[in-house]
């Protein structure tokens, strides 16, 4: 019991450390002018072709049925494909550090959305959970706390449409995930479906879908988001068949940390005091949302990006 307790906590500190590199390659990615939901299509088509090559080999159907079909183009959309466009595109305007706290959102819309679905039976802890993210985000982004300027609150208001989109994308995971679907398999299916979805909106938002000019930085970034999403991805589903999905709720946490570390890492980027405030209100939200009843909760664990 305590090694798999022991193999459980160190795939998810894995998986929510190099899920927090994201955050830090996004802004790398903007700078080195990549369309941003053009780099969300490479990033997911690529990833998703490679485990599938590996599904494959194994003997195993990609597409089974209609259910795995449904269930990879509406969870690869809303987990992968736009979450990925709006964040690569936001990070070229918000600093890498502050961009993280979106992530926190995420468990505390997920719920709100399992109330409203039917999933969840209301408790107060849920409006709580959504008053203090709400009060987070009026922290940062409000011109008097001077965290970021005008401009870059602005980019902050539209990259929280990808914690609605991974909370959506949680609730249906838990609805439209076929039985007994290898993780693997999984992974592969949702990073194709959101790829496909992605390619469309790339032609119609910037048709040359690549950089102007293909510089090492850009292949580098797109070369280690091809290579993050299929290692996070499948230690999502693995996490999740091996613990359960109250026990990936724990993700959150390390990987808001992990994000923030890794952005004044790279980028040397330094945080205002203001951020810590919103930062502890933002995780109380969080852990009131995901924490206390965990077990009874079906979906605040799901996947988160």
């Amino acid at each position: 019991m305590r090694r798999d307790l022991a193999v459980n906590l160190a795939m998810l500190v894995g998986a929510a450390v190099i899920y927090g590199a994201f955050f830090p390659l996004n802004r790398a990615a903007s700078e080195a002018g990549w369309p941003p939901v053009g780099f969300a299509f490479f990033q997911t088509f690529i990833a998703g072709a490679a485990i599938a090559v590996y599904v494959r080999l194994r003997g195993r159907p990609l597409v089974p049925t209609l259910q795995h079909a449904k269930a990879y183009l509406i969870i690869g959309t809303f987990a992968m494909a736009l979450p990925a466009g709006i964040l690569t595109k936001a990070a070229g305007h918000v600093p890498a550090t502050m961009l993280t706290l979106v992530l926190s959102l995420s468990p505390i819309l997920t719920l709100l959305f399992a109330i409203l679905v039917k999933l969840e039976r209301f408790r107060l802890r849920a409006l709580l959970a959504v008053v203090l993210g709400l009060a987070g985000v009026v922290l940062i982004a409000s011109p008097w706390s001077q965290a970021m300027t005008a401009s870059a609150s602005s980019w902050f208001l539209l990259a929280l449409l990808a914690p609605v989109m991974f909370a959506f994308s949680n609730v249906a995971a838990s609805v439209m995930r076929p039985p007994a679907t290898a993780s693997s398999t999984m992974a592969a299916g949702i990073l194709l479906g959101g790829g496909l979805v992605a390619l469309p909106v790339a032609l119609v938002t910037d048709p040359s879908l690549l950089p102007a000019t293909l510089s090492p930085a850009a292949i580098w970034t797109l070369v280690a988001a091809i290579a993050i999403n299929p290692l996070v991805t499948i230690l999502f589903f693995e996490i999740v068949r091996r613990a359960g999905p109250s026990f990936f709720s724990l993700f959150n946490y390390v990987a808001i940390g992990a994000g923030v570390l890794w952005s004044i890492a790279i980028f040397g980027e330094t945080l205002p005091p203001v951020f810590f405030v919103a930062l502890a209100i933002m995780l109380a939200g969080v852990y009131i949302a995901i924490g206390g009843k965990r077990a009874a909760t079906r979906t605040t664990g799901a996947w988160q990006g």
